[in-house]
């Protein structure tokens, strides 16, 4: 609370000696004898000047709160040299899909200042996603060498042997987070994640519903329990897994293709003609867009005019 109340968006404080000057000073004006006409127009037409400046200012200044990019950007033309604002603009970056000017940023927080660990573990799980691994994990390794291993570190370093197949590394790593931070459920999605890609089909369901247990509203975890379920032939479950997890991430397209997939198993060909459309209309770029467009064209159906996103009305 204390941070948030230091933030300009809440209370600016220089501006606080400024504004009980303004303030007394109009109360004197509007305070003087009806006669004195003179300091009483004053201080209308000083309050005037004031209302129109700060009007002009405040619309001058609100596109800077736009979006995460508009007001981090800013703040790093105001501060080119805090570490912070460049790893803030950093992961709005990325947040946003564009990893290619993360990269710079998070470099440029970590040379600020070394101490830091989350810019090094974002950059080091960036490094492996974009094929760099062996730069990512000495990354994480000068954060282990540290000693000072957030909850973002096991998560990311998890991940990041997911992502180069290191499934036994992942399980080791997010057991080790879940022992420091029990309450964490990203880490248990991680683990969960890992067994699931070892063939641990139970524990990895295990894992998975812990995450859930820890945050009821974790859309990943959903269609992980959905995937499960889907590779076991249970495909009513698999369905509201997939379903669950589109409704809590309606901007994810993954969750879609799921469906998609599973009502082409059955024969739906009307449902996964719907989804298609939907993921199509979710990721219009990329391997998704490509995936749906084929199979829509192989359906025979067009793809362009895809649907407005909604779920089906089935359970």
């Amino acid at each position: 609370l204390r941070e948030m109340a230091l933030t300009d968006r809440y209370l600016y404080l220089p501006t606080v000696g400024v504004c009980v000057a303004m303030g007394y000073g109009f109360a004197r004006a509007f305070e003087v004898r009806e006669g004195d006409k003179v300091w009483r127009s004053t201080g209308y037409a000083a309050l005037g000047a004031v209302l129109v400046f700060y009007g002009w200012s405040l619309l001058h200044y609100l596109p800077v709160w736009r979006n995460d990019l508009t007001l981090y950007g800013r703040m790093v033309e105001v501060a080119p040299a805090s570490p912070m604002t460049n790893y803030n603009l950093g992961l709005a970056h990325l947040r946003a899909g564009e990893p290619e000017p993360a990269v710079p940023l998070l470099e440029r927080a970590m040379q600020l200042d070394r101490r830091l660990t989350r810019p090094r573990t974002v950059l080091a799980l960036l490094y492996v996603s974009r094929g760099r691994a062996a730069e990512g994990f000495r990354l994480f390794d000068a954060v282990a060498a540290t000693g000072h291993m957030e909850r973002d570190y096991f998560a990311s370093r998890a991940y990041a042997h997911l992502l180069v197949g290191e499934s036994a590394e992942a399980v080791a790593v997010a057991e080790e987070g879940i022992r420091r931070f029990p309450g964490d459920a990203a880490l248990f999605l991680r683990r969960g994640q890992a067994l699931r890609q070892e063939g641990r089909v139970a524990d990895a369901e295990a894992a998975l519903r812990d995450a859930l247990r820890h945050h009821p509203n974790l859309a990943q975890a959903e269609e992980e329990l959905g995937a499960l379920a889907a590779t076991a032939g249970r495909s009513a479950e698999a369905r509201r897994h997939f379903l669950r997890a589109a409704a809590l991430r309606p901007d994810r397209a993954e969750p879609l293709r799921a469906l998609a997939l599973l009502a082409e198993a059955e024969g739906n060909q009307t449902e996964s003609l719907l989804h298609w459309r939907q993921v199509l209309s979710l990721a219009p770029e990329g391997p998704l867009a490509r995936e749906a467009a084929d199979r829509i064209r192989r359906s025979g159906q067009p793809s362009a005019g895809a649907e407005p996103h909604r779920m089906p009305d089935r359970p």
